[in-house]
């Protein structure tokens, strides 16, 4: 229930608080007088954008608050909870419009979004004007007002839900299959070359091993022929002549026997180091042969075989056009495509038998909502006939055309929703956009919103703005009874130029606009009996005789009311 709403600083109102009972409250007053401020600031409080041009001329910022009892709103009170709001029972929505830095809004003084209070006001308050009735006449709404008659949250949720289950599991679907059709093109090649290639047992690093094996096995061979070559240096030294040579020596002198001596002892000395050269220059070699034989043994490889090996990892890698050095990481490349395409299979097989359950929970689900609806729809249509009728529109055959689009899995079941009408006998049954006027869409709004009122106590807030426009005074006279009745399940509010409507209320405010010396303002009353005696007479006529305030008098204590 709306308990009040504060003005301040908006259009023509400077400041105003309205106080808000329970039942039904009119508001009335002249064409311009401000009572559509009053409409706008409601509609800025639950979600509308407010531009800086509702600030009164000369003022720094706007002020709307509200405030509701939710108390008996378990879901509402749960949402504030569940996102930190108190939950004491009251909620006060307040948003501030300033004209330097944008506008800001608040729930129980903490700050909020407006897309969050719109999504939290939904089923607190509904304002039915001009814009609700091209809602009525829109299809696409249709089948949201017969699940509002439905009032079945945790169905709706599990059907939204499936279906986005549905959607996000079928893209990724899409996805996997688009990547497996692209790899199923070159499965069968990629598996022959892997086959191929599994012939030749060309080991991770083998490529890499061959290359070294063979730079190895030349560079120990050009070590061999470097020491091999000093080997025949040394072997082509012919050290047993010169041995022979000092063996043969032989001097001798009878004139200097001491010179004698002394060269023969040289020449000894001489072969002596010639012999020790000798054995120094064996054991040279002997070293040099042992460090040949020692690197062949540490190259111990045939070169043939490993030239052969890298002419076949060469020729293949051309082939394939592998670059150098990646023949493994190719064929490990070719062996993760082909594990990857086996494993979309199994993806794509995964995701089709869980789309297949979801699909069929989906469609259990829509089935029994389907029921449901339809079940609804038959009793909305002999409530809203009824009223109809009530309404003076006793030829008039509401209907609502309910079809499957069983192909289709949406967020709202796989029905759709059409409100037709007959509205004169023997005409034919057409969509509602299509033939309804005015006053007819408003009567049919009414009736709509009758319905669900009176199966579901919800204790919302139901804004009518002028309601009766396009009506005659006999069929205002209805409808203004109609939305008394609504008034023992909702709260109505209802903005309106009609005495009946105004004076069937159980408070009424008036709206009024003054002329000051710099400004015009706009002004709200609570008004008492005598002074809604005045002013319903007033509606009645712009200047109220004995019979315009003996009828008023009359509508005020609802004598011209069928009950």
């Amino acid at each position: 229930m709306l308990r009040a709403l504060y003005i301040e600083n908006i259009v023509l109102i400077e400041r105003a608080e309205i106080n808000f009972a329970p039942g039904m409250t009119s508001i009335t007053g002249d064409s311009g007088s401000g009572k559509s401020v009053i409409l706008d600031s409601i509609n800025i409080i639950v979600g509308d954008r407010a531009s800086q041009n509702v600030i009164r001329n000369g003022a720094t910022r706007g002020v709307i608050w509200a405030e509701f009892d939710i108390s008996k709103n378990k879901d509402m009170l749960a949402k504030l909870e569940e996102f930190g709001y108190d939950v004491s029972g009251i909620l006060v929505i307040k948003k501030v419009i300033n004209k330097d830095s944008g506008s800001k809004i608040f729930i129980n003084d903490m700050p909020s979004s407006v897309s969050f209070i719109r999504d939290l006001t939904t089923d607190l308050i509904e304002i039915h004007g001009q814009m609700s009735q091209l809602d009525v006449l829109s299809p696409a709404c249709h089948i949201g007002i017969l699940d509002k008659y439905i009032q079945n949250p945790e169905m709706f949720k599990n059907i939204k839900q499936l279906s986005q289950n549905y959607k996000e599991k079928l893209a990724i679907l899409l996805e996997k299959r688009e990547n497996l059709a692209k790899c199923e093109k070159e499965i069968n090649e990629l598996e022959e070359l892997e086959e191929e290639l599994a012939k030749y047992e060309i080991g991770e690093n083998e490529e890499r091993e061959v290359i070294s094996k063979r730079a190895d096995f030349l560079k120990a061979n050009r070590i061999s022929e470097s020491l091999l070559h000093i080997v025949e240096k040394i072997s082509s030294l012919n050290i047993a002549s010169c041995q022979n040579a000092f063996s043969k020596f032989s001097y001798q002198d009878d004139e200097n026997p001491d010179k004698a001596e002394t060269i023969c002892t040289e020449v000894e000395k001489s072969a002596e180091l010639l012999d020790a050269a000798c054995e120094n220059i064996i054991q040279a070699k002997d070293i040099l042969e042992n460090l040949i034989d020692d690197v062949k043994k540490s190259s111990d490889l045939d070169i043939n075989e490993l030239e052969e090996r890298m002419d076949l990892i060469r020729s293949i890698s051309q082939k394939y056009r592998i670059p150098s050095g990646s023949f493994y990481a190719f064929t490990k490349e070719i062996r993760e495509k082909i594990d990857n395409t086996y494993k979309l299979r199994g993806d794509v097989k995964k995701y089709e038998d869980e789309l297949e359950n979801i699909r069929k929970e989906y469609e259990k689900s829509a089935l029994e909502l389907d029921k449901i609806r339809r079940k609804s729809a038959t009793e909305i249509e002999e409530f809203v006939n009824s009223m109809l009728t009530n309404l003076e529109m006793k030829e008039a055959i509401f209907k609502i055309e309910i079809e499957n689009i069983s192909d289709k899995i949406t967020e709202i079941g796989s029905n759709s929703v059409r409100f037709m009408a007959c509205l004169n006998r023997g005409s034919k049954t057409l969509p509602i956009d299509e033939i309804a006027s005015g006053g007819e869409i408003s009567r049919l709004i009414l009736a709509l919103k009758a319905a669900i009122a009176t199966k579901f106590n919800s204790g919302g807030v139901v804004i009518f703005d002028e309601i009766e426009a396009g009506l005659s005074s006999n069929i205002s006279i209805k409808v203004a009874s109609e939305l008394y009745k609504m008034s023992k399940f909702l709260q109505i509010i209802a903005i309106t130029h009609s005495p009946y409507i105004a004076g069937i209320a159980d408070n009424q405010l008036q709206v009024a606009k003054s002329s000051l010396e710099n400004s015009t303002i706009t002004s709200i009353l609570s008004l008492d009996d005598s002074m809604r005696l005045g002013e319903i007479s007033r509606m009645i006529s712009a200047n109220p005789d004995k019979a315009a305030q003996d009828l008023a008098t009359k509508i005020l204590k609802r004598g011209v009311f069928s009950h």
